[in-house]
Parts: structure tokens; C-alpha cells; sequence
């Protein structure tokens, strides 16, 4: 359900509430757990949206705060069943999710466009049970605290039917995480605050053509940073993972039809 209000022409406030669910499903390989149920989530949202103008510039400004209450959250567990490693999906834990997210743009009449958002996000189980391990009050794994993002781009028209070219550049930031629910001991657990810079050059209609020519770089200051974590740890003395994409460039052509 959703209620909206207009201040005016350029402001509108909204509530909203929604109530989703995940279906159940089969552990096809396991004996012990062979089904498991449903997952669900009911939040409430107070938001609101607006445009305004800043001199000659335009602007637009997004702020939401929510709430969101999950039951029978589905994990993936390994279990041993009589020597038999079996990963199943059961039904573990319950959690809320809280937090703020505020977005912006602004649209320069020099050909500069300026947009970011900043995201706060307090995630927690409630009840949390994954096999022996009781994880009631923990924070949700991978699930940064804060991240925000700011992005430039510059428009540069060229003359006659030539097209113009976008320059822009991005740079994401996010707090430490850590990345395993149950390998809390586990000192490579853990993944520190980074941030990632992405650059992009984009030729858009080509000297007259539907065709966009463009050049990338990703990561460009080649961040180090994990995003996936297996516990061995305890049993080998050394952590295992993977990491994101190094600092990747490269190029594009495309065209619309």
C-alpha cells in the first residue's frame, strides 16, 4: 500500500508498505531436511522527492527512511549427516534491516551533471541458529554500514553533425564488512573500508551515425579487496576467498537501431 502527498509541483511526500515473499523449495540431496519455507519481508518507507533549481542549475534531491522485518530468513548450511557433507537451505533466523538513503543530481547549463547518494544501513538477525552456531544479534554478512558514491560528467558538443562526448568518472566508497556468518574467529574474516574509482569516455552519435564509441577503465586505482570468504582458518592456519576484479580498461562500440 502506498499514501502520496504533493507539498507543491516540484515536492511530494509518500508512505509505503510492502510485504514480499521468497518461495519454499526442496533439499533434493538431503535425508534430514528435504523442504524448507517460505521466506518473507514486511517494511514501511517515509520518503521524499523533490526537484528545485539552485541559480541557473537544475536539481533533484530523493531521501527515504525505511524499516524491514524478515522471518524465516532461508541460509545455506553444510551439515554433516552420518559422514555425509550435505549443503540444504533451512529456514535459521529472523532480522530487521533499518537505515536512510538520500540521493541527488545536478544539471549545470555548462554541460556538467554532478549525482551521488549515501546509504546507511543497520542489518541484524534476531533469532539466528546455523546448525551449532548461534548467531542471535549479529550483523548481516557483506553488508557495509555506510556507502555513498559521487559521479562527474562533462558533455562536450562537438560542431556540426560530429555528435559529443561524455567524460565521466565515479568513485564508490563503503565500509569494513565482514564476510562469513559463521567464521567469526577467523582473523581474514574481514574485508576493510575501500573505495573504487571508474572512468569512462563515450562518443555518442558518432559523426552523424547511431553509433556510440566508447572507452572504460574499472578499479583504476586497482584496489585490493575480498568479496567472498570460506572458513579455513581454524583447520589450515590460512583464509580462503575471492577477490573483486582488478583494475580492468577497455572498449566499446555500439549502435542503436
Amino acid at each position: 500500500i502506498g499514501l502520496d502527498y504533493k507539498v507543491n509541483q516540484d515536492v511530494m511526500l509518500y508512505l509505503a508498505s510492502r510485504r514480499g515473499y521468497k518461495s519454499g523449495g526442496f533439499n533434493t540431496r538431503s535425508t534430514t531436511m528435504p523442504t524448507f519455507a517460505p521466506e518473507y519481508l514486511t517494511d514501511i518507507e517515509v520518503g521524499l522527492k523533490s526537484q528545485f533549481s539552485l541559480g541557473a542549475a537544475d536539481a533533484r534531491l530523493n531521501a527515504a527512511v525505511f524499516r524491514g522485518e524478515y522471518s524465516d530468513i532461508q541460509q545455506t548450511q553444510i551439515l554433516n549427516v552420518g559422514g555425509d557433507f550435505q549443503s540444504v537451505i533451512t529456514n535459521a533466523s529472523e532480522a530487521t534491516i533499518q537505515g536512510v538513503e538520500i540521493e541527488g543530481t545536478l544539471l549545470t547549463p555548462i554541460g556538467l551533471e554532478l549525482s551521488g547518494y549515501y546509504n546507511y544501513l543497520d542489518a541484524s538477525y534476531g533469532q539466528c541458529i546455523l546448525g551449532a552456531f548461534d548467531c542471535t544479534g549479529q550483523k548481516f554478512e557483506k553488508v557495509p554500514e555506510n556507502k555513498y558514491s559521487i559521479t562527474g560528467k562533462y558533455t562536450i558538443p562537438l560542431s556540426g553533425t560530429m555528435g559529443d562526448i561524455d567524460l565521466s568518472a565515479t568513485y564508490a566508497w563503503q565500509s569494513d564488512i565482514f564476510l562469513n556468518l559463521t567464521v567469526l574467529n577467523d582473523p581474514t574474516n574481514y574485508q576493510s573500508a575501500y573505495g573504487l574509482v571508474n572512468l569512462r569516455a563515450d562518443w555518442n552519435d558518432f559523426m552523424g551515425n547511431p553509433v556510440r564509441l566508447s572507452a572504460f577503465m574499472t578499479n583504476a586505482t586497482d584496489e585490493t579487496y575480498q568479496v567472498w570468504h570460506i572458513g579455513t582458518y581454524q583447520s589450515f592456519g590460512y583464509g580462503s576467498g575471492q577477490f573483486g576484479e582488478p583494475r580492468m580498461w577497455g572498449f566499446q562500440v555500439s549502435a542503436d537501431f
